[in-house]
């Protein structure tokens, strides 16, 4: 009986070595192994500055062919350079500063290409000059949002400011004491406007003017 106790306590005394020794071994394993930096590394290195993209060139050249009809708008830095690529092609360049109805400086200039079989080879720019006034923000009365099929709008107030449907921009108003608006645009045309109609434009980018069923084509 004192035997088997003693064996017992033997085998306990040996359990308790080897579990003892294996802790060590972990313990020393876990201070010996290698500590990588990288997270270390992280938390020292600022965070890198973010890059701000440039905000892009407003496209304020309003561009016309030799018919006077307006076809779109380009920056200034693409109109330079198209002016160049004619020079350079032995085109025509002419070239006019003048003041807009507004008072801002204008810059027209007429390019004559040296093959004007195409649409006549002639384009018309109209660049604002230094110092030219910013339009300002126009006015928007109201705003619908899309539901369904139907595109939403803004209707904007006939304004300064307010787009037109032939791609102008409204630059004065004026109250002739009668039924329609005298608009003048950003170009120097004169619009009439009837004063109840509805100046909208939908999310698709269309701008049409609305006039009421009453108004018997008042407006132009």
């Amino acid at each position: 009986m004192q035997q088997t106790t003693r064996t017992s306590t033997s085998r306990e005394t040996q359990l308790s070595t080897i579990e003892l020794a294996t802790t060590v071994t972990i313990a020393a394993a876990l201070v010996l192994a290698p500590i990588n930096p990288q997270p270390i590394r992280d938390l020292n290195t600022p965070p890198a500055t973010p890059v701000i993209e440039p905000e892009p060139e407003p496209a304020v050249v309003a561009n016309y062919d030799h018919y006077g009809s307006l076809w779109g708008h380009d920056t200034i830095t693409k109109t330079e350079a198209d002016i160049a690529e004619t020079l350079a092609q032995g085109g025509t360049v002419d070239e006019w500063n003048v003041t807009g109805l507004d008072g801002q400086p204008l810059r027209i200039v007429r390019t004559t290409a040296v093959d004007t079989r195409f649409l006549g080879g002639i384009d018309i720019c109209v660049i604002p000059g230094p110092g030219a006034a910013a339009a300002p923000d126009p006015q928007i009365l109201e705003t619908v949002p899309a539901n369904g099929c139907l595109l939403g709008y803004d209707r904007f107030a006939i304004a300064p400011g307010a787009p037109l449907p032939d791609g102008r921009t409204i630059a004065a108003v004026e109250d002739p004491l009668g039924s329609s608006w005298r608009v003048t645009d950003d170009q120097g045309r004169v619009h009439h406007l009837h004063r109840y109609g509805r100046l909208i434009r939908y999310t698709s980018g269309v701008v049409t003017f609305v006039e009421p069923e009453w108004a018997g084509w008042s407006s132009d």
